[in-house]
């Protein structure tokens, strides 16, 4: 017997192959979007730090294989901007002050190039985990505030991060900007969902700071602009910056520990 279908309306998909031109003249052939999945193929050494995060020739033919797929759009799997607190080994790196240069930049290079071949935009997806950075790479990983997972022991024991580390971290953000563009990449989205550390400076649950970064709504989008600055200051005007968020985050911290006791 067959299955029973929902009823539907027929929906013309002839949009999803127009062209999306951005507000910065970049032109996106067509409305697909490759999501960004983490693949964990770059390099990781346990105890060689210059050696973690180079994108490896399997990850580098993963993206050839892509680019050929007619994508509009191909958005890359994490980029972290250190090299000592991981989303998990295998992440590609950008941290500050990675030469224009070397092995680092021309697998960086070459993974533009095998995305590019047949017209896709590549964006880069970048961040910083904070509190749930693996362990096994960080034990002591940085969060907006001395905040725990609800699980303790899966991630990183955290520490409330101080101002100055904010600071480099937008530093770090816009850096991770410029040096893909110069690899070839066409655009950034900044991860501030799912917990990782940007969406734990936004989230009232976890940034219990009283300084410029926390506290007031308009201190927590501080950090949003200086992020955006960071990235405009070091990238040309057709590069594209978008940020991702998680709406349930930004909620107010009672209403996430009900959440929280009812998923429990």
């Amino acid at each position: 017997m067959a299955r029973s279908r929902y009823p539907s309306t027929i929906t013309d998909p002839a949009p999803v192959t127009q062209r999306l031109v951005f507000p910065n003249g970049r032109i996106e052939n067509n409305r697909s979007v490759k999501a960004d999945m983490s693949e964990t193929l770059a390099s990781f050494h346990p105890t060689n730090i210059e050696g973690r995060g180079v994108p490896s020739p399997e990850l580098i033919k993963l993206y050839q294989t892509w680019g050929v797929g007619g994508w509009g759009m191909v958005l890359t799997g994490n980029i972290l901007i250190d090299p000592e607190h991981f989303e998990a080994p295998g992440n590609s790196v950008v941290s500050l002050g990675s030469p224009f240069s070397g092995r680092r930049f021309e697998a960086f290079s070459e993974m533009a190039d095998a995305t590019k071949v047949d017209g896709s935009l590549l964006i880069g997806q970048v961040l910083h985990p904070g509190r749930v950075a693996d362990p096994s790479v960080q034990p002591r990983s940085i969060i907006a505030s001395n905040v725990e997972m609800v699980v303790p022991g899966f991630h990183a024991k955290p520490r409330s991060a101080k101002k100055e580390e904010i600071k480099r971290i937008v530093e770090g953000l816009g850096f991770a900007a410029e040096y893909p563009e110069k690899a070839g990449f066409d655009g950034m989205q900044v991860r501030g969902a799912h917990g990782l550390l940007v969406s734990q400076l936004l989230s009232r649950s976890t940034n219990l700071h009283t300084h410029e970064y926390g506290e007031s709504l308009v201190n927590q989008m501080r950090l949003l602009l200086e992020i955006v600055d960071a990235v405009q200051s070091r990238t040309s005007k057709h590069f594209i910056l978008g940020i991702k968020l998680n709406a349930i985050e930004l909620c107010h911290r009672l209403w996430i520990r009900q959440v929280w006791s009812l998923s429990s």
